[in-house]
């Protein structure tokens, strides 16, 4: 049997040196691409319904919106630097003809803002990249999904402008109302009107601006390690607490930690957990707390190698009392009662006063 040999020539050293570095940086680029994921990153939590200027007005003849979402809310949806393909929004009620607000225009930019500082604060649409226009089609009670025909390539750092042009004329018979959360003051700005299509390059004075915001989700690069989601807490006795949560989507082989504090300092991600949960539990009980004390309560996945997601806050709670001892002794005619006292006169008619002693934490304030 004769053998085949397929035989390369390279001129010289250099060349194959050439070909050789060639090689390793494709093969240490390649990982990146293979595994970074994508996936849906929500904005905003809850299943409120809210929102009917954001991200267009349905029964104005035109609108014009521009929502921020911050760097911090997109890491907590777990979103990570690399490209958005899609956006959806939830909707809620379609009010008819939809032709009247069908048509849309939606660019996405990053900003430095935090907030419109006034009404006249929009971010020039030279910062922004078209990312689709034509017509959509809402469907009530479901998530309306826009595929970007340029993808955005976001840079992991900045915030967000998600801005949305509606050019149909005329107007619906109500407003069609959309999923909503409560931002900060002023993180969303939009304009309205019966006859003034607006310019996005020169829009007006804006109609207002809003705390409700509509709620986003962006399909796109995905951190390693995403955060759980849905995540409460709750005070169970003087001393102890339970936390709950929906599963992080990354499955982390080590499970999650915790961690809380008497204040409202977010932790870092050098920030020390005050204990963990296991992998695959999703609710844990949270110790050794101090009676009529709140707490602020953070939870972060723990994927090993993969490192940990974002801290993300599962709210505040404060503990419930301790006991009365058999014998107490206080001025119960004080502006201010003992915390874990309440104070209620008998009846209307009576001067008599009714002191009872409660198991929540209270710090009552009463005329004796």
């Amino acid at each position: 049997m004769k053998n085949t040999y397929l035989k390369m020539q390279l001129g010289s050293v250099t060349s194959l040196r050439y070909l050789c570095l060639s090689l390793l940086a494709f093969c240490m680029l390649l990982p990146a691409s293979v595994m970074a994921q994508t996936g849906t990153i929500g904005i905003g939590t809850g299943t409120a319904n809210g929102s009917t200027n954001l991200p267009i007005t349905s029964n104005w003849g035109y609108s014009y919106s521009q929502q921020i979402v911050t760097a911090s809310e997109f890491v907590a949806g777990g979103g990570a630097a690399g490209q958005i393909t899609k956006v959806r929004f939830y909707v809620n009620t379609v009010m008819t003809p939809v032709t009247t607000w069908n048509n849309w225009t939606v660019y996405v930019g990053h900003t430095t803002k935090a907030t419109f500082a006034s009404a006249t604060d929009w971010e020039p649409v030279a910062n922004l990249t078209e990312v689709f226009t034509g017509t959509i089609t809402p469907v009530a009670a479901n998530w309306m999904e826009i595929t970007f025909t340029t993808p955005f390539t976001y840079d992991g750092t900045s915030n967000l402008i998600v801005a949305v042009d509606e050019n149909s004329a005329d107007y619906s018979s109500g407003a069609s109302s959309f999923g909503s959360y409560t931002g900060v003051a002023n993180q969303g700005i939009y304009y309205r009107s019966d006859t003034v299509n607006p310019n996005p390059t020169t829009p007006p004075s804006a109609t207002g601006r809003l705390a409700t915001l509509a709620r986003i989700q962006f399909v796109g690069t995905l951190q390693p390690c995403v955060a759980p989601t849905n995540l409460t807490s709750a005070a169970a006795s003087a001393t102890t607490a339970t936390v709950s949560f929906t599963a992080s989507g990354s499955n982390p082989g080590q499970g999650y930690q915790y961690y809380y504090s008497e204040t409202n300092t977010a932790p870092t991600t050098s920030t020390a957990p005050s204990g963990t949960i296991a992998a695959g539990a999703t609710t844990a009980t949270i110790p050794g707390l101090t009676a009529n004390t709140p707490y602020f309560v953070w939870v972060r996945s723990n994927c090993g190698t993969d490192g940990f997601s974002a801290w993300v806050s599962a709210g505040t709670f404060t503990t419930l009392c301790t006991p009365a001892p058999i014998t107490y002794t206080s001025d119960f005619n004080a502006a201010t009662i003992p915390a874990c006292w309440s104070r209620q006169l008998a009846s209307a008619t009576q001067t008599a006063t009714k002191i009872s002693f409660v198991t929540t934490a209270t710090n009552l304030t009463a005329t004796p």
